[in-house]
């Protein structure tokens, strides 16, 4: 299947879930992407899918169809015109994206922060930075400028935060 041949116009009305990501990488005029993620985000959030289904097929359409700024504002606006409960729905999708995205962030810049001041991490810690959430990740952000070795990273790492406060 040639997907890049068909019109995504044709699927404005699918409830399949592998066809509402497909849109993404169908036949898109420049003009008429925000609207096609605005589309696969509207019919996304009519198909009964759980929240981790829903997350997936909407981040997949996320990475095969950036939009520029320009884009984003007509998208944006778009969402806003949407009925109530599916723009909750779309809003919760981008939210979920935005959070990851940030999060992911974070993870990168702390760790790239370690390694410049103790040199190339274990996995473990690597790991374990991964799992820290949002808030711990701050918060670690500000402790490791007071840290002169990696076993005081583990140690913070190893300590519960209602400990350290």
């Amino acid at each position: 299947v040639q997907l890049n041949r068909m019109d995504w116009r044709a699927y404005l009305t699918t409830t399949n879930p592998a066809a509402i990501a497909l849109m993404a990488r169908m036949r898109i005029e420049p003009a008429d992407r925000w609207r096609v993620k605005a589309a696969c985000l509207r019919l996304l959030a009519g198909v009964p899918l759980t929240g981790a289904q829903r997350r997936l097929i909407g981040q997949f359409v996320d990475v095969y169809l950036p939009l520029d700024t320009d884009e984003e504002a007509a998208f944006a606006a778009e969402v806003a015109r949407l009925p109530e409960t599916t723009k909750e729905v779309v809003m919760e999708l981008m939210t979920s994206w935005e959070r990851k995205g940030l999060r992911e962030g974070q993870r990168l810049v702390v760790e790239r922060q370690l390694a410049r001041k103790f040199g190339a991490l274990p996995v473990t810690i690597r790991e374990r930075l991964g799992e820290l959430p949002e808030e711990r990740m701050v918060a670690l952000a500000e402790a490791l400028l007071d840290f002169t070795s990696l076993a005081e990273v583990e140690a913070w790492l190893a300590t519960p935060p209602i400990e350290r406060e």
